[in-house]
């Protein structure tokens, strides 16, 4: 049994949910310069907001009222150049995780914008075939419709 100190407020009894070291790897990432992955977040300019900066009930209910599974991870979505914020962020699984990467080829045609292996899921044409075509330097439309 643990035994509380008096006048030690309890504000959420939530420190061993998953998410709450999700929540303190986010503002690591974004705020402590120390943090190995510190560069490719807060040195690149990427916030978290205040109101889940500063307080992770906040965060942990947006989380829930979201759909909050295990399995499921935090995404900036849909700019993965942005701040951790309500507006920008969702619980996305591994795929989807995997197809919001910088590094990922993304092409906009006809007001789309999909990554290669979407593109090559959605009309038939092999990763392998679009990414040499861009090599090449084909223009979009003849990528994707040829």
């Amino acid at each position: 049994m643990r035994i509380k100190k008096i006048g030690t407020p309890r504000k959420h009894g939530l420190t061993r949910h998953p998410l709450f070291l999700v929540w303190t790897e986010i503002k690591q990432r974004c705020l402590y310069q120390l943090h190995r992955r510190y560069g490719d977040y807060g040195g690149r300019g990427v916030k978290i907001c205040d109101e889940w900066k500063n307080d992770f009930k906040v965060f942990y209910d947006w989380c829930i009222l979201n759909g909050y599974k295990p399995g499921l991870s935090i995404d900036r979505y849909p700019d993965n150049n942005g701040d951790y914020k309500p507006s920008n962020c969702r619980l996305a699984n591994n795929t989807q995780q995997q197809r919001n990467k910088r590094n990922n080829h993304i092409i906009e045609f006809n007001g789309e914008k999909l990554s290669v292996i979407e593109w090559s899921e959605k009309i038939g044409i092999p990763r392998y075939q679009i990414h040499n075509r861009i090599r090449l330097g084909w223009e979009t439309e003849k990528i994707l419709t040829t």
